[in-house]
């Protein structure tokens, strides 16, 4: 998982706390301190998008705001997973569990990379269209 732009983003601490639990250089019960505080960003962040009403002429937006949705919500079944794999001493499903949580944070990193070349795009634009007004 790249972390150069999202370094503190729920996201990315809760899948370094995942890696370091994994590597045994976490104590379970800070994992899950970790994990509590984010997974309430998480949470708020897919309540929010589940909520988002984008305009019908809006490109690219159902694709984007659906992305966002999977993301959080691959990222919070990973961790459901991971709690209950702890709860059990079951190290595959911890694994599996982590794999989940890495994939919804890879959608989320190919999400806002969409939307930031969207809007490279759209500020190119402007300058276009301001340019020739």
């Amino acid at each position: 998982m790249s972390q150069e732009n999202f370094e503190h983003s729920p996201f990315t601490v809760v899948a370094d706390a995942l890696a370091k639990l994994l590597e045994d250089e976490l104590e379970p019960e800070r994992f899950l301190a970790i994990v509590n505080r984010e997974e309430r960003l998480i949470r708020r962040w897919l309540s929010e998008l589940r909520r988002l009403k984008l305009p019908p002429d809006y490109p690219d937006g159902e694709v984007i705001g659906a992305a966002g949705v999977q993301g959080c919500q691959e990222m919070l079944d990973g961790l459901s997973q991971v709690r209950k794999a702890l709860e059990e001493g079951d190290d595959e499903a911890l694994e599996a569990g982590y794999d989940q949580v890495s994939e919804g944070h890879e959608l989320i990193e190919k999400l806002l990379a969409t939307i930031a070349t969207i809007k490279e795009r759209n500020q190119a634009q402007l300058l276009e269209d301001n340019f020739w007004a």
